[in-house]
């Protein structure tokens, strides 16, 4: 049996990569760099994201502390 895989919506990527560079003005350098800072932001959201929703999830169910014998 053969699989074959082929990469998720290619034509979609290949749109952004070229208008990430057009937006740069043909700098490949510069459009790379503007993607690796957005990346960061989104990284800073997602683990602002998983804080905010871990102090929820405590304020909703406090940690039980053992009886004291």
């Amino acid at each position: 049996m053969t699989l074959h895989f082929s990469p998720p919506a290619s034509d979609a990527y290949e749109a952004t990569i070229d208008n990430a560079i057009a937006t740069c003005n043909g700098d490949l350098r510069g459009a790379l760099k503007a993607l690796i800072i957005a990346n960061e932001f989104l990284e800073q959201d997602l683990r602002d994201q998983r804080l905010h929703t871990i102090g929820i999830r405590d304020s909703m169910f406090p940690t039980r502390r053992p009886r004291s014998a």
